[in-house]
């Protein structure tokens, strides 16, 4: 079974079971769109949306899931366009929050979010933990430098975030 039909060159998938669907988040090279493909009867047909649409670059995203009373909860960070939420299954998203910057030039990619509800199955809580790598890149080109694999952490369901934590770097220029 095809998810999406065409000829997109497909970067940062990313694919979650849940309770009610299965959830497949692609990034279309080079420059999006971002999209959910949602399958409710197993993986045998599939419906997709497009969750961020403009040409920019969007940051690999990633994405979580988890149930809240009967449906599933989606959340999707993504670079350019923040935290995406759905608590309807994944029918439709908006935008939390933008996610935090510390230095200008750097731009969010490649990313991975989580909850405590996503990773262990308990009940949901206010906290979302998001890792990704940073690298010094303006959207409009490489600009030299390097990557720093970074974590942030909402305690209040996205709307604010900690100042980014410089995991680990790896300079190389251009």
């Amino acid at each position: 079974v095809e998810v999406s039909e065409g000829t997109d060159v497909y970067f940062g998938l990313d694919l979650e079971l849940a309770q009610n669907n299965i959830y497949a988040l692609s990034y279309v090279y080079p420059s999006g769109p971002t999209r959910m493909h949602t399958s409710p009867d197993g993986g045998s047909s599939w419906v997709s949306q497009e969750l961020v649409s403009w040409s920019s670059h969007t940051g690999e995203p990633g994405m979580c899931v988890y149930r809240e009373g009967y449906d599933d909860v989606v959340l999707v960070a993504s670079g350019a366009a923040g935290l995406l939420r759905s608590t309807d299954s994944g029918a439709t998203f908006w935008k939390v929050s933008d996610l935090p910057t510390v230095e200008p030039g750097f731009g969010w990619r490649f990313m991975a979010v989580g909850t405590n509800a996503s990773w262990f199955g308990t009940p949901a809580d206010s906290d979302i933990y998001v890792i990704g790598s940073r690298n010094y890149y303006d959207y409009g080109g490489w600009i030299g430098g390097g990557f720093a694999l970074t974590f942030t952490k909402s305690s209040d369901n996205g709307l604010t975030w900690s100042t980014p934590v410089r995991i680990c770097e790896s300079n190389h220029d251009t």
